[in-house]
Protein backbone atom coordinates (compact mmCIF):
# COMPACT_ATOMS: atom_id res chain seq x y z
CA UNK A 1 0.00 0.00 0.00
CA UNK A 2 2.80 2.38 0.76
CA UNK A 3 4.54 2.39 -2.34
CA UNK A 4 0.57 3.20 -4.03
CA UNK A 5 0.53 6.65 -2.26
CA UNK A 6 3.08 8.00 -4.14
CA UNK A 7 1.70 7.13 -7.84
CA UNK A 8 -2.24 8.51 -6.33
CA UNK A 9 -0.68 11.76 -5.27
CA UNK A 10 1.46 12.06 -9.02
CA UNK A 11 -1.63 11.42 -11.00
CA UNK A 12 -3.75 13.44 -8.84
CA UNK A 13 -1.36 15.95 -9.23
CA UNK A 14 -0.77 15.46 -12.88
CA UNK A 15 -4.52 15.85 -13.48
CA UNK A 16 -4.73 18.94 -12.11
CA UNK A 17 -2.18 20.62 -14.23
CA UNK A 18 -3.28 19.70 -16.94
CA UNK A 19 -25.67 5.31 -22.50
CA UNK A 20 -27.71 5.02 -19.59
CA UNK A 21 -29.04 7.28 -16.89
CA UNK A 22 -25.94 8.29 -14.82
CA UNK A 23 -25.75 9.25 -11.19
CA UNK A 24 -24.00 12.62 -10.53
CA UNK A 25 -22.99 14.85 -7.75
CA UNK A 26 -23.50 18.98 -7.68
CA UNK A 27 -20.97 20.86 -9.03
CA UNK A 28 -20.03 23.75 -8.49
CA UNK A 29 -18.42 26.64 -10.36
CA UNK A 30 -19.84 25.36 -13.45
CA UNK A 31 -22.72 27.59 -14.75
CA UNK A 32 -25.71 25.53 -16.03
CA UNK A 33 -24.37 21.90 -14.91
CA UNK A 34 -25.73 20.81 -11.82
CA UNK A 35 -24.71 17.32 -12.15
CA UNK A 36 -21.42 15.52 -13.00
CA UNK A 37 -20.64 11.40 -13.71
CA UNK A 38 -20.23 10.22 -10.27
CA UNK A 39 -17.92 6.59 -11.47
CA UNK A 40 -18.83 4.91 -8.05
CA UNK A 41 -22.54 5.36 -9.35
CA UNK A 42 -21.73 2.10 -11.89
CA UNK A 43 -24.18 -0.64 -10.29
CA UNK A 44 -22.84 -2.94 -7.76
CA UNK A 45 -24.12 -5.64 -9.72
CA UNK A 46 -22.03 -4.60 -12.91
CA UNK A 47 -18.90 -4.52 -10.73
CA UNK A 48 -19.40 -7.67 -9.07
CA UNK A 49 -19.86 -9.11 -13.11
CA UNK A 50 -16.06 -7.22 -14.27
CA UNK A 51 -14.75 -10.19 -11.33
CA UNK A 52 -13.50 -6.66 -9.19
CA UNK A 53 -13.53 -6.52 -5.43
CA UNK A 54 -16.82 -4.93 -4.49
CA UNK A 55 -15.99 -5.30 -0.73
CA UNK A 56 -12.56 -3.24 -1.33
CA UNK A 57 -13.86 -0.17 -3.10
CA UNK A 58 -12.16 3.71 -2.60
CA UNK A 59 -14.32 6.64 -3.30
CA UNK A 60 -12.61 9.91 -3.81
CA UNK A 61 -8.88 10.60 -3.33
CA UNK A 62 -8.19 9.55 -0.30
CA UNK A 63 -8.03 11.37 2.93
CA UNK A 64 -6.60 14.79 2.76
CA UNK A 65 -6.44 14.84 -0.99
CA UNK A 66 -8.85 17.31 -3.07
CA UNK A 67 -8.74 17.26 -6.82
CA UNK A 68 -11.84 19.26 -7.87
CA UNK A 69 -11.25 18.66 -11.55
CA UNK A 70 -12.03 14.61 -11.25
CA UNK A 71 -14.10 12.06 -9.97
CA UNK A 72 -12.61 8.86 -8.72
CA UNK A 73 -13.53 5.03 -7.66
CA UNK A 74 -11.59 2.18 -7.46
CA UNK A 75 -11.72 -1.33 -6.89
CA UNK A 76 -9.45 -3.92 -5.79
CA UNK A 77 -8.92 -6.78 -8.40
CA UNK A 78 -10.87 -10.11 -7.90
CA UNK A 79 -10.29 -11.34 -4.36
CA UNK A 80 -8.44 -14.48 -5.70
CA UNK A 81 -5.95 -12.98 -7.34
CA UNK A 82 -5.97 -9.35 -5.98
CA UNK A 83 -2.59 -8.09 -7.23
CA UNK A 84 -3.90 -4.54 -8.81
CA UNK A 85 -6.51 -1.59 -8.70
CA UNK A 86 -8.80 -0.56 -11.23
CA UNK A 87 -9.97 2.95 -11.49
CA UNK A 88 -12.33 4.94 -13.25
CA UNK A 89 -11.62 8.98 -13.01
CA UNK A 90 -14.10 11.55 -14.68
CA UNK A 91 -13.33 14.98 -15.70
CA UNK A 92 -16.35 17.89 -17.00
CA UNK A 93 -13.22 20.09 -17.94
CA UNK A 94 -11.37 17.74 -20.21
CA UNK A 95 -11.30 15.62 -23.34
CA UNK A 96 -9.61 13.12 -25.20
CA UNK A 97 -7.83 15.75 -27.48
CA UNK A 98 -6.35 17.47 -24.14
CA UNK A 99 -5.22 13.94 -23.61
CA UNK A 100 -3.79 13.37 -26.89
CA UNK A 101 -1.74 16.54 -25.83
CA UNK A 102 -0.65 15.21 -22.23
CA UNK A 103 3.11 15.07 -22.12
CA UNK A 104 2.80 12.60 -18.94
CA UNK A 105 0.93 10.09 -21.76
CA UNK A 106 3.30 7.78 -23.02
CA UNK A 107 3.34 5.57 -25.32
CA UNK A 108 0.21 6.15 -26.84
CA UNK A 109 -2.39 4.16 -29.11
CA UNK A 110 -5.83 3.93 -30.20
CA UNK A 111 -7.69 1.27 -29.41
CA UNK A 112 -11.62 0.64 -28.87
CA UNK A 113 -13.64 -0.18 -25.93
CA UNK A 114 -16.90 -1.12 -26.35
CA UNK A 115 -18.24 0.54 -29.40
CA UNK A 116 -16.46 3.85 -28.59
CA UNK A 117 -13.00 4.97 -30.00
CA UNK A 118 -10.62 5.89 -27.09
CA UNK A 119 -6.58 5.83 -26.49
CA UNK A 120 -4.62 3.75 -24.04
CA UNK A 121 -1.31 4.80 -22.94
CA UNK A 122 1.27 4.41 -19.91
CA UNK A 123 1.34 7.14 -17.14
CA UNK A 124 4.84 8.39 -16.83
CA UNK A 125 6.15 7.72 -13.88
CA UNK A 126 4.74 4.31 -13.17
CA UNK A 127 6.81 1.64 -14.06
CA UNK A 128 6.34 -0.65 -18.13
CA UNK A 129 4.42 -3.19 -16.54
CA UNK A 130 3.14 -1.71 -13.56
CA UNK A 131 0.32 0.08 -14.82
CA UNK A 132 -1.75 0.49 -17.95
CA UNK A 133 -4.55 3.68 -18.73
CA UNK A 134 -7.27 4.57 -21.41
CA UNK A 135 -9.39 7.50 -21.93
CA UNK A 136 -12.57 8.02 -23.37
CA UNK A 137 -14.32 10.86 -24.08
CA UNK A 138 -18.14 11.32 -23.63
CA UNK A 139 -20.86 13.92 -24.07
CA UNK A 140 -20.14 15.40 -20.36
CA UNK A 141 -15.88 15.14 -20.32
CA UNK A 142 -13.53 12.35 -19.85
CA UNK A 143 -13.44 8.96 -18.81
CA UNK A 144 -9.51 7.92 -17.69
CA UNK A 145 -9.49 4.44 -16.48
CA UNK A 146 -6.50 2.78 -15.01
CA UNK A 147 -5.07 -0.84 -13.80
CA UNK A 148 -2.71 0.09 -10.79
CA UNK A 149 -0.53 -2.85 -9.34
CA UNK A 150 -0.71 -2.64 -5.89
CA UNK A 151 2.38 -1.64 -4.34
CA UNK A 152 4.72 -3.77 -3.39
CA UNK A 153 3.14 -6.39 -5.56
CA UNK A 154 4.65 -8.27 -8.86
CA UNK A 155 2.32 -7.87 -11.40
CA UNK A 156 0.92 -11.49 -12.81
CA UNK A 157 0.49 -10.01 -16.17
CA UNK A 158 0.06 -7.37 -18.68
CA UNK A 159 -1.87 -4.67 -17.38
CA UNK A 160 -3.31 -3.66 -20.65
CA UNK A 161 -5.60 -6.58 -21.23
CA UNK A 162 -6.94 -6.44 -17.85
CA UNK A 163 -7.86 -3.18 -18.43
CA UNK A 164 -9.54 -3.31 -21.71
CA UNK A 165 -11.87 -6.37 -20.39
CA UNK A 166 -13.17 -4.23 -17.18
CA UNK A 167 -13.50 -1.06 -19.79
CA UNK A 168 -15.51 -3.21 -21.87
CA UNK A 169 -17.55 -4.65 -18.89
CA UNK A 170 -18.50 -1.12 -17.51
CA UNK A 171 -18.47 0.47 -20.86
CA UNK A 172 -22.54 0.78 -20.97
CA UNK A 173 -22.50 2.67 -17.70
CA UNK A 174 -20.14 5.49 -18.83
CA UNK A 175 -21.94 9.01 -20.03
CA UNK A 176 -23.35 8.85 -23.95
CA UNK A 177 -20.31 8.82 -26.40
CA UNK A 178 -19.07 12.46 -27.58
Amino acid sequence: MQRRWPAVLAVATMLCACAQPVNGVAIAGFPGITEQFEPCSIPDSAIVATGLDLEKTEVGWGEGISVREWTRCTWSGPESDAWYYFSILFSLQYSLDDARRNPNYLNIEDVDIGSRKAIQFRFNGVDQGDGCDAAIDTNEGLVRLSVSTMGGLTPHSDPCPILLRHAADIESYLPAPA
